[in-house]
């Protein structure tokens, strides 16, 4: 098991009040395009259909912790109720002075709909009332013009490493947007002349998490600047998400990466403790 850099990746805000609710009503146009080249048979229509991640980070000031709660619990009613939201879950930092969403949508242009659906309008208020201050936005999947709007927010765009586009489960409208499951984010860089290794393996790690009916869903993407990597991963609980180390090919990873950040979101389990000894940064559900 590799060591962990704490706090590598560098926090940066960039939304301003208004931005969100902005987005909102151009997400809404930006879904209909999304929609017709859903339809189509073509790069952007296959773009269309391949699962959409995004995580959503925020520091909460002294003071905001209640406001921002009580959005979050709202939210998650509304994404339970969504079909196309095959996952949503707020989570909040131990120490609550940071949070951090965590989605994963059917496809580019149900992602760019929830803009319009969701209560980003909500955060709209909250920052404007600075009870939180967003730090960063990061989308994973086949760019698609549904998306693109998102450009001058400031969102950070990873695309797939491979083709494998994980298998992301619908909630089918069950409540429960906050369960047993766990959401690891693993952040590294591609070593010098390692950029074929890795993608070799990220295929080979995707076969293995495909046939893995505890691994609900399962992605590598790489930044634009073809150096930076990302694996998002969603596990039944915390047993399955200690037994996929094993499992999966993580012993081989530090031949081809330097890793910088893993972030564990999901209910604290004594099983998950491991990964605290090698810099994992908690975030837990949002309690009632």
């Amino acid at each position: 098991m590799m060591n962990i850099k704490k706090n590598g990746i560098k926090r940066r805000g960039f939304l301003k009040t208004g931005l969100l609710v902005a987005a909102a009503v151009v997400a809404g146009v930006a879904a209909v395009g999304g929609q017709r080249a859903h339809a189509a048979d073509d790069v952007e229509g296959a773009a269309a259909r391949y699962p959409i991640h995004m995580n959503w980070d925020a520091d909460i000031n002294p003071g905001g912790e209640e406001a921002f709660k009580t959005l979050a619990k709202k939210w998650a009613e509304i994404a339970a109720k969504d079909p196309g939201t095959l996952y949503s879950s707020w989570t909040i930092a131990e120490d609550g002075k940071s949070a951090r969403l965590n989605s994963i949508f059917a496809d580019a242009p149900t992602a760019a709909a929830q803009f319009p659906a969701n209560l980003w309008h909500g955060l709209d208020v909250l920052i404007a009332e600075e009870k939180i201050v967003p730090t960063a936005m990061v989308m994973g999947g086949k760019r698609h013009d549904a998306l693109n709007f998102l450009k001058e927010f400031g969102t950070q765009f990873m695309v797939p490493v491979t083709e494998l586009a994980g298998k992301p489960q619908s909630n089918d409208g069950k409540e429960g947007t906050v369960s047993d499951a766990i959401h690891v984010t693993w952040t590294a860089d591609i070593q010098p002349g390692q950029d074929d290794g890795f993608r070799a393996l990220a295929t080979k790690w995707a076969e293995i998490a495909a046939n893995d009916p505890d691994t609900r869903y399962s992605s590598w993407t790489i930044g634009e600047d073809g150096k930076s990597v990302r694996l998002d991963g969603l596990y039944a609980d915390a047993a399955a998400t200690m037994a996929q180390f094993s499992a999966n090919l993580w012993g081989e990873l530090d031949t081809y990466l330097t890793p910088i950040r893993m972030v564990v979101c999901g209910k604290l389990d004594s099983k998950l403790e491991f990964l605290r000894g090698h810099g994992a940064i908690f975030m837990v559900p949002i309690e009632d």
